[in-house]
């Protein structure tokens, strides 16, 4: 029997099978790298944007320390006056008694120092704002220059599916191929059957003193080569 084998049949289904599942493989694999990309390349485009200067904590973290060192410095501001209240009652033998001018001097610079101290870290912590927002414009930087590399999964995929594709389409082309084997032959016929009617029409007289007989005899003899026992004039 012509045409392809079971067995070329069966290939070619698998081939086509699995190059259809590559190519379905590779659209995932772009769609979700290219996703992974825009995602990254937004949020790191935004941290660029703001430049090496900018602040790094967020508006609620910022928040949570100015508070934690004001109430710090509340609370080390009343523990000091009470402490020199304490002080100066133990002097006037557990009564009440007017601060003199040197406890009083006293009572302010430990306020005094309270107040600095919380100033300071305030300072401080102003610093590390700006030196987080430094580290995360330089991380910024740095996955924006590895983004592109995720694409090349992506990009091997579509080598990948590509090829797939190419030799999907050779084994389709030959399997066309054998399903049209008997077309050289038919059309090979054809070509030799027009070319035995044309020694045949060719061998016709043109003279117009042949019978129909005689014009039949003479074409057979033109396509075939035959001797018919005589020939119109």
């Amino acid at each position: 029997m012509c045409g392809p084998s079971r067995a070329m049949k069966n290939i070619n289904n698998e081939i086509q099978t699995f190059s259809g599942t590559m190519v379905s493989e590779a659209k995932t694999i772009f769609g979700d790298a290219s996703s992974m990309f825009n995602t990254i390349s937004n949020a790191v485009g935004k941290v660029i944007a703001g430049g090496p200067n900018q602040q790094g904590w967020g508006a609620g973290l910022a928040s949570s320390v100015t508070a934690g060192i004001v109430n710090a410095a509340a609370t080390a501001g009343r523990n000091v006056k009470s402490a020199l209240g304490a002080a100066i009652g133990a002097i006037g033998g557990g009564n009440t008694v007017a601060p003199s001018g040197a406890m009083a001097n006293v009572t302010a610079n430990a306020l005094e120092n309270v107040e600095a101290q919380k100033t300071q870290q305030e300072e401080q912590a102003t610093v590390a704002n700006y030196q987080q927002g430094n580290q995360n414009y330089n991380e910024a930087i740095a996955a924006g220059e590895k983004a592109p590399g995720m694409l090349t999964v992506a990009d091997k995929a579509n080598a990948n599916a590509m090829s797939g594709l190419t030799t999907a389409a050779s084994s389709q082309a030959a399997m066309d191929k054998a399903n049209s084997w008997w077309k050289p032959l038919v059309m090979g016929e054809v070509g030799s059957a027009a070319s035995m009617a044309e020694s045949g029409f060719q061998n016709l007289d043109t003279t117009g003193g042949s019978t129909a007989g005689e014009q039949g005899k003479n074409f057979l003899q033109g396509m075939f080569g035959m001797s018919t026992g005589g020939g119109g004039g």
